[in-house]
């Protein structure tokens, strides 16, 4: 059985993509941080259907508590990890000039920090993994008008894929 982490997992597209591989026969983990009632609400819905999944909750701006759902996950009983979405992500207006200090660092921290932190962490720890996935922006290429900092930590999710010394995360 493939077993599935997803950040941001509690709703939008991370819920639809947790229902869906659990719909498929995946172990889900729901990963959260603001949204408890909607992440065990979920995990309630695909239990109903015949689904497993847990919820952990966790902030990705913390180094520490990423660590923490990597021990969760590896001390469970639930398999191996196989496969990372990356999907959590905080958008905020605002151009270069008038982003504070403290939201370009929650862009930065949760939109690409924790990528590479956690991406890292899942290649170190779990062997029989497979695949990571980043959930990135069709708007890349286009810019983003009024969201700066948004639009740099998903551009440089592109760089950070690129970058030779990645390789192992590519290979997955």
């Amino acid at each position: 059985m493939e077993t599935v982490l997803i950040t941001g997992a509690a709703r939008r597209l991370g819920g639809m993509i947790a229902e869906n591989l659990a719909g498929s026969g995946c172990f889900v983990w729901i990963h959260y941080l603001n949204h408890e009632e909607e992440a065990f609400a979920l995990q309630k819905r695909i239990r109903e259907s015949g689904g497993q999944a847990e919820c952990v909750k966790a902030d990705l701006t913390n180094t520490d508590q990423i660590d923490q759902i990597v021990r969760v996950v590896k001390e469970s009983r639930h398999g191996e990890l196989t496969t990372l979405i990356n999907n959590a992500s905080v958008i905020m207006k605002g151009t270069l000039g008038d982003t504070s200090a403290d939201h370009w660092d929650r862009m930065m921290n949760t939109n690409l920090k924790a990528v590479w932190y956690l991406s890292t962490r899942f290649v170190e720890s779990f062997p029989a993994a497979k695949r990571i996935i980043t959930i990135g922006d069709a708007s890349v290429s286009k810019g983003f008008a009024g969201h700066a900092v948004y639009g740099l930590s998903k551009y440089a999710l592109k760089y950070l894929r690129s970058e030779e010394h990645t390789s192992e995360l590519q290979s997955l």
